[in-house]
């Protein structure tokens, strides 16, 4: 095969640029199982961290669950993935990001399922710890390799779609809870009683086992092992993909680049890996090597390069993720307060110690009723269409402007939620805090790819949402332990800490349809 003349892809005879070739392959057979996988492991996140807001409310009297008990199992999964960020996101960039999504999605849904059969809370909180320590190295991971198969010039557009899919697991989910939780869907046996929530929690990891099994059969990141010097595995991956999507031969490609400016070459090569090591070398020097090459990635990160980028992507992330996750994860709650009080979020108080764990938070085990669970579905419906605005105009007014106008809103709302006084206002204020955090995440989840090379992009993407899940975590300790006494604190916080990511926006580089290296 040849190129036209008036192409200006070829550098020199043979020689192609990653991006033009990604261009060139365009969308298939291929495209569509990258898309449909990297969905589903995408979902599993989504469905992992409201799963929990879900499951506690009918979970109260089997695991004797207090409001304080509560708050600190809600706040398990974003420990887990706090760890999980910092350790898969690196080994994603050291190993390879097939490897680190398989061993991720794996730890995932193991430690779900067993979650689903224990029957003290201390067991259920050390499996839902795993279990986010998975799913949070495999969220960096999945958005890094769906992002190295896009071309700039729709490469926004594509991740907000992969974001919008991330969020139709919350609808799914919430839907499924509908329909399994208020019934106490499932069956008994003589050892336990496998109904509701239990049952629940075990297809919320089905996405998760199906993941693991999908990425067996998909290929590297070519520009991962481009990055890596691997340039004939690379090519081979190339062409592979180009005969699937197009039925034929891609043409010959002699030397395959990345295209990185001069300054950015200088930075990838000195980039640290894991030396080969001999079978002379046990398996701790082995181990020993990998940590010490994950907190070489890590470092780099805060080099004078990336520095500035870093703390500014973290201060957003991290004052929008704590109102944002304290608000889905006891939504829930909220509404079911706002019905018990008829008024507003904060009217109603509990009349229990606490801190007491002997006294649970539901003493005589009623759980939501359906209401709850249709408004909480109408909120996770308010969330794809909240997707569907970055995809129309995240590319052409830019990814700064959007998150900006964004984060005015989203703060303003919650300041209204604590104005409410009947449940109506309080559905619709939620809607509108729903939809524009979705617009939000669809733009921060691209940032991090944008914003720095191959070798440290899921390092930084881990780590962002590492520091993103202690605020999440702090949100629903907070949460839990001045719900029933400082409710509007609460409120206000969350308003004034979007504020704040407002301004650090103004600092951003933008990356609209610039090439990533």
């Amino acid at each position: 095969m040849t190129i036209d003349d008036d192409t200006d892809i070829v550098k020199k005879d043979g020689e192609y640029v990653y991006e033009d070739v990604i261009n060139i392959i365009g969308y298939g057979k291929f495209s569509f199982f990258l898309f449909l996988f990297c969905c589903l492991a995408a979902m599993a996140d989504a469905i992992e961290i409201l799963s929990l807001s879900m499951v506690m409310p009918t979970a109260v009297c089997d695991l004797n669950l207090t409001t304080f008990i509560r708050g600190w199992i809600d706040a398990s999964v974003f420990i887990g993935m706090f760890f999980g960020g910092l350790i898969w996101g690196p080994i994603g960039d050291i190993t390879g990001r097939r490897a680190a999504l398989l061993a991720s999605l794996t730890v995932n849904w193991v430690c779900a399922l067993t979650s689903s059969f224990v029957f003290g809370y201390r067991e259920f909180l050390a499996l839902r710890i795993l279990s986010g320590c998975g799913i949070g190295g495999s969220v960096p991971v999945i958005f890094s390799y769906f992002a190295e198969f896009q071309h700039k010039s729709h490469r926004g557009t594509m991740l907000s779609i992969l974001t919008l899919l991330w969020m139709s697991g919350n609808v799914v989910e919430s839907g499924l809870a509908w329909i399994i939780l208020p019934d106490n869907v499932g069956f008994t046996t003589s050892v336990i009683d496998y109904r509701g929530w239990r049952l629940f929690i075990c297809l919320c990891a089905v996405p998760s086992f199906v993941s693991v099994i999908a990425f067996i059969f998909m290929p590297e990141s070519p520009k991962y092992l481009l990055q890596q010097g691997r340039e004939d595995e690379a090519i081979q991956i190339l062409q592979k993909i180009y005969k699937m999507n197009n039925g034929k031969d891609l043409f010959e490609i002699k030397k395959l680049v990345i295209g990185v400016t001069e300054k950015d070459q200088l930075i990838n090569n000195t980039t640290d890996t894991i030396p080969n090591q001999s079978s002379n070398f046990c398996i701790f020097s082995r181990c020993f090597n990998t940590i010490i090459a994950i907190f070489s990635k890590l470092a780099s990160l805060f080099n004078r390069h990336y520095a500035l980028t870093t703390i500014l992507l973290s201060i957003i992330c991290c004052t929008f993720s704590f109102g944002y996750y304290g608000m889905f994860m006891w939504f829930p709650e909220l509404f079911l307060r706002s019905e018990k009080s008829m008024a507003s979020v904060c009217s109603y108080k509990q009349t229990t110690n606490v801190t007491h764990s002997s006294i649970i938070d539901d003493p005589d085990c009623s759980g939501p009723s359906n209401t709850v669970y249709i408004q909480t579905f109408i909120i996770m419906t308010a969330s794809l269409v909240g997707c569907i605005l970055p995809i129309i105009l995240l590319d052409k007014i830019g990814r700064n402007t959007l998150l900006r106008v964004m984060l005015l809103i989203s703060g303003s709302s919650i300041f209204f939620l604590w104005l409410a006084r009947s449940t109506t206002s309080i559905l619709i204020i939620s809607c509108v805090f729903t939809f524009c955090s979705t617009t939000i995440w669809c733009v921060l989840d691209i940032l991090p790819l944008e914003m720095y090379p191959t070798e440290l992009r899921s390092t930084a993407f881990g780590a962002i949402l590492a520091f993103v899940r202690v605020f999440a975590t702090l949100a629903n300790v907070i949460f839990g332990t001045l719900m029933d006494s400082n409710c509007s604190v609460i409120m206000l916080l969350t308003s004034g800490l979007a504020v704040i990511g407002g301004l650090a926006s103004l600092k951003l580089t933008d990356m609209t349809k610039k090439d990533i290296n």
